[in-house]
């Protein structure tokens, strides 16, 4: 199992059922096969045709093998990448689909073989014309039947390949929280990360990871794209792939309320989140970010609300973001 990076960036274009077919036909069409004049027409013909249906033969194998192998099996890498290649292209479609390109190689031998035998004992040269076009027909009908699976996987390639490059052996810390909170914010102050910041929900529609360096130490931070409370069955992509995150790359959950609202939530379902959460994955700190915003009053309801020790952020001007971080991180390389 491969546990550094990205598994997914090495997949390479993925050519259509249409581009394959016209590809290997060219390059048959340009075979050349040396045969003596004095040799029979027919002989000839045989030869040439033969070697020209190798040749695709060989071409299509090669391709649709190339394809297929590219992409690391779902159930040999990490976790993390698995569940995300699930939540984005589905796990059993894409294991169906390349099983088809993979299966179509020897149906498509079998054929070619079939037809060379054909050929070989063919006592017309009419015959032989005949048996050649046809054979090409039926490779073009197969290779079409897989057209859809090659689409599956073309357009599985942006997606898988733009997954974060994250190691799971690393310190990672996950921040999670509703839509709008400012974790992008704290994010962009505290890490290299860049994420887009918009003052609307669901701007964060990936997971982003970001590097902080601490001395000679690297820790990864990772922004998720905002959680809503409901049941997991009624997530959508975006919230599934910040539940992953949570899953398998949390060291540690920092979890960001808004007590100023501004974030279109209100305080008491953000802090109802922040219960479930530490009922699935246990221990999470409590930031609470926009405090510039809240008055005395949205302060002491807060406090009602929680009994845990909090950090105090202003995301926006970075105001104590990296604070909060050098306490989380000496926290737990004290308890590691």
């Amino acid at each position: 199992m491969s546990n550094n990076g990205n598994p997914f960036t090495k997949i390479n274009y993925v050519p259509t059922a249409k581009e394959l077919l016209d590809q290997a036909f060219r390059k048959a069409s340009r075979t050349e096969v040396k045969i003596p004049r004095k040799v029979p027409r027919i002989i000839r013909t045989k030869r040439k045709e033969s070697k020209k249906l190798r040749v695709i033969e060989g071409f299509l194998d090669s391709r649709l093998k190339r394809i297929v192998k590219q992409i690391p099996s779902i159930d040999d890498v990490h976790p993390f990448y698995s569940e995300l290649a699930d939540i984005l292209v589905g796990r059993d479609q894409l294991k169906n689909a390349l099983g088809s390109i993979y299966g179509t190689r020897r149906v498509v031998k079998k054929l070619i073989q079939n037809y060379i035998y054909k050929i070989k004992r063919a006592k017309e040269l009419t015959e032989v014309i005949k048996l050649s076009r046809a054979a090409y027909g039926r490779i073009s009908s197969i290779i079409n039947r897989i057209k859809n699976n090659l689409n599956i996987i073309q357009e599985a390639r942006p997606k898988l390949r733009k997954l974060p490059s994250v190691d799971p052996k690393k310190l990672t810390i996950v921040i999670a929280g509703y839509p709008n909170v400012g974790k992008s914010s704290f994010v962009a102050h505290a890490s290299t990360a860049k994420p887009e910041i918009a003052e609307y929900p669901f701007t964060t529609r990936a997971v982003t990871i970001g590097h902080i360096q601490r001395g000679l130490s690297i820790y990864q931070l990772v922004d998720t794209p905002g959680l809503l409370d409901r049941p997991l069955d009624k997530r959508n992509p975006i919230e599934l792939q910040a539940i992953t995150a949570l899953k398998y790359l949390a060291h540690v959950i920092l979890y960001i309320v808004d007590p100023s609202e501004t974030c279109g939530y209100p305080l008491k379902e953000q802090i109802s989140l922040y219960e479930d959460l530490k009922e699935l994955f246990g221990e999470l700190y409590l930031v609470v970010n926009k405090i510039d915003l809240v008055d005395k009053s949205r302060s002491d309801e807060l406090l009602e609300l929680i009994n845990d020790e909090c950090f105090e952020t202003n995301a926006l001007t970075g105001d104590g973001v990296n604070e909060t971080i050098d306490r989380i991180i000496d926290k737990n390389l004290m308890n590691s």
